[in-house]
């Protein structure tokens, strides 16, 4: 019944939902997906500004207030979508959506800021204010922001400014003194959220960022995530050295802390032996390099874990030297072809140059 309407919302075809909702003026807020989304946050997820802009001035306030089967409202898709203007249509209409949560509880300052759209992160931030956002929400917009290249927008103390990269750390040191001045009643979430933060930045390789928060919470070397894995199980599996040279750091802990194995039964030399994110391995380029890149990583982590580790069997029954060569085998074989390849060009160079020297050489005697 409702997919005209869910066309023209997706093509922003106003005249023709105009025409719809005439015949069914209750279908203006009605969910008419499988994902509970009302026509408005169809048309908002595809930036059809003018769309938008017709449907807000149908529908009351509340209407802005429906969520999609995610917890999200429109608003949540237009922070996604970057388009400050319809986000500015609908705060005209209800000044409360910035404060309404979405998916896992996050903002939709915070999805702005993930998304890397500038201009939408200093209007919601705007709109927001410093009041109605938690410690856990700065903690989290400070890491969005560092991995999407944002600067951050001021927090606390630091209002209507933009912060460099180590000015952010200098906020990093600030929340971390303001978390372990808490009351013990209020401390214990923080302190869940900063490790989860601890295991963001661990993945995007914010060594500054990491080494400041094992500073401020030297417990947090023994913290581990969902999965069993602690910030150096972590940041072996993402192939970040810098922060895995911390453990050195640390003296016999690094000794315990190399011992845990993860839900799969997986040892830390056997995340090393997992195939890197194709991003991660095309930092050099050629499979013969990355292929090398890869064995010089599990043999670097080979050095620290036990030697007992080195034999023992993840959850598939595979020791981590099983691991790697499986998970490799694809690599491997076209290092092997490019290596070939690579053999075949440089010998035809040097034999085109033989036979050159050979022809031309007798007439250059000559002059």
């Amino acid at each position: 019944m409702y997919l005209p309407l869910y066309r023209a919302a997706l093509k922003g075809d106003w005249e023709q939902a105009k025409w719809f909702l005439n015949r069914h003026p209750s279908a203006e807020c009605t969910k008419i997906t499988k994902g509970c989304e009302t026509a408005l946050h169809i048309a908002a997820a595809a930036r059809h500004t003018k769309f938008v802009e017709e449907l807000v001035n149908k529908i009351s306030a509340n209407d802005l207030e429906l969520k999609n089967k995610d917890g999200n409202t429109a608003l949540c898709f237009v922070a996604a979508s970057g388009i400050t203007w319809i986000a500015e249509v609908m705060m005209n209409k209800n000044i409360n959506l910035p404060r309404i949560r979405g998916s896992r509880g996050v903002t939709p300052l915070y999805m702005a800021v993930l998304l890397g759209h500038r201009d939408m992160v200093w209007y919601l931030y705007s709109v927001t204010g410093d009041e109605f956002l938690k410690l856990e929400d700065f903690f989290g917009l400070l890491v969005a922001a560092i991995s999407s290249n944002l600067y951050v927008p001021g927090i606390k103390a630091v209002y209507e400014k933009k912060l460099s990269y180590m000015q952010a750390l200098e906020l990093v040191k600030c929340l971390c003194e303001e978390v372990m001045s808490q009351v013990d009643s209020q401390i214990g979430d923080s302190f869940i959220i900063s490790s989860k933060t601890l295991f963001i930045a661990t993945k995007f390789g914010i060594v500054e960022f990491v080494a400041e928060l094992i500073s401020s919470y030297p417990e947090f070397i023994w913290m581990v995530d969902d999965e069993n894995r602690s910030l150096f199980h972590i940041a072996v599996m993402h192939r970040r050295a810098k922060i895995y040279s911390l453990i050195y750091s640390i003296g016999a802990h690094k000794d315990l802390i190399t011992s845990y194995k993860d839900r799969g039964d997986n040892n830390m030399l056997h995340l090393a032996g997992k195939l890197a994110p194709s991003y991660l391995l095309n930092v050099v380029s050629g499979p013969a390099l990355q292929m090398h890149r890869e064995l010089l990583w599990f043999k670097e982590v080979e050095k620290i874990v036990q030697p007992a580790y080195k034999e023992m069997r993840d959850s598939d029954n595979r020791t981590p030297q099983m691991l790697f060569t499986e998970e490799h085998k694809g690599l491997a074989k076209e290092g092997e072809d490019w290596m070939k390849n690579t053999a075949s060009s440089c010998m035809l160079v040097a034999t085109l140059i033989t036979t050159m020297h050979l022809h031309y050489s007798p007439q250059l005697l000559r002059c």
